[in-house]
């Protein structure tokens, strides 16, 4: 049951940043510690790709942390859901900042993952609660759009920390902004939902997960959003040895380089505010993973002449992240609008599936990585081109 709530425009300026705030627990906890994946694995004495695939086993405990966060917090609250899940985050970042050993590295960045994920289910919740219509779509592209920023700044942040201090200060950075967000949330964001009946929860967490599970419709873009995300993380995964093994790029580059594509992902989500209540999102969801198809295309056949300079391989990468800023946005709220009584649930169908996906095809990678750069655009393409079958067969069911 939700609660009436009048907002003035300064109280939906704060709401939007905080919950920005709280999504943006996840870029960072990703994207700080992927400049500093070679001197991880020399720390620990282990191979590069053993560090990369702590990135999948990020994403999976994420899922999980949303799958149970959000169908919780439409039973218990949205409060109650978030605070645990920051409180979990925050206490194995810093056990992190600590870890000397691959094991521990895994076990807590899955606890860590989960946490977060528990946590950062609610905003989009929350976001549902007092939004509907092409106006949600908006406050989340704006939400997105403020997001956006922590991969922007988090290399450049994690590059700092790593010349300065070395690896383990970015876990002790995200145990400080871990706090900062739950200082926020608990100043600034009240509940949006009352707690419900707790008899039969199980059950009818069960029947709402199938509800919205077997809405094809819905499911078409998640499915769409999730996998183009999954191209996302591919190339997150393997940035650094796109530009920092195959093109010998000075590291203190690679945030350059990566903030390119950030910086399309926020102006697509600029345009997109500005015209999605002129033309529906559903149109321009389906405009968004056309280019990012091509794209994608484009890329993989390039690479695998063996000819692709950098420049155009660079282009065609930030083309296919940025394009992002239209596609999640106009995804997830279309999705979200069907389900205004179980939106924690709902969100978490959306988390889970984008989080499931990219720790997959993270899994992908490990397994058909080679000397080439190769098998990351391969795995681009295929998710841009998975989406774009699954949108419009499942449209058409």
């Amino acid at each position: 049951m939700k609660l009436s709530l009048e907002l003035s425009k300064k109280q939906i300026g704060i709401f939007t940043l905080v919950l920005a705030s709280l999504t943006s627990l996840s870029p960072f906890a990703i994207d700080t510690y992927v400049p500093a994946m070679p001197q991880m694995a020399s720390f620990l004495g282990v191979m590069l790709s053993d560090i990369e695939l702590s990135l999948s086993i990020y994403i999976i405990g994420y899922a999980l942390g949303q799958f149970f966060g959000g169908p919780l917090s439409d039973s218990f609250g949205r409060r109650p859901i978030v605070v645990t899940g920051l409180s979990i985050f925050i206490i194995t970042s810093y056990f992190l900042s600590v870890s000397d050993s691959l094991l521990q590295l895994y076990v807590l960045r899955f606890i860590q993952a989960f946490g977060g994920g528990f946590s950062v289910v609610v905003a989009m919740a929350i976001a549902r609660d007092l939004f509907t219509g092409t106006i949600l779509a908006k406050r989340i592209t704006y939400i997105s759009m403020v997001m956006m920023t922590a991969p922007l700044v988090a290399p450049a942040v994690g590059t700092l920390l790593l010349k300065l201090f070395g690896w383990q200060a970015i876990f002790s950075f995200l145990t400080i902004y871990g706090i900062l967000v739950f200082i926020l949330i608990v100043v600034f964001i009240p509940e949006t939902r009352k707690s419900s009946s707790k008899k039969g929860i199980i059950t009818n967490t069960a029947k709402n997960y199938i509800l919205v599970f077997s809405n094809t419709k819905a499911m078409s873009y998640i499915l769409a959003s999730s996998l183009g995300f999954s191209g996302m993380f591919t190339f997150i995964t393997g940035s650094s040895k796109i530009y920092i093994d195959h093109f010998n790029i000075p590291v203190e580059l690679f945030p350059i380089l990566f903030g390119s594509n950030v910086l399309l992902m926020i102006g697509m989500g600029a345009v997109n505010a500005h015209i999605v209540t002129r033309i529906s999102p559903k149109k321009i969801l389906r405009a968004g993973l056309i280019i990012q198809l091509i794209a994608g295309t484009l890329l993989s056949s390039l690479v695998f002449t063996n000819n692709a300079p950098f420049v155009v391989v660079f282009s065609l990468i930030v083309i296919f992240v940025g394009i992002l800023g239209v596609v999640s946005s106009n995804a997830n709220a279309l999705a979200l609008h069907m389900f205004p009584n179980i939106s924690g649930v709902a969100t978490a169908v959306i988390g889970v599936s984008l989080y499931a996906m990219g720790g997959f095809t993270g899994f992908l990678l490990n397994i058909f990585s080679n000397d080439t750069i190769f098998p990351i655009t391969l795995i681009m393409f295929l998710c841009s081109l998975g989406a774009n079958v699954l949108f419009k067969i499942l449209n058409r069911m």
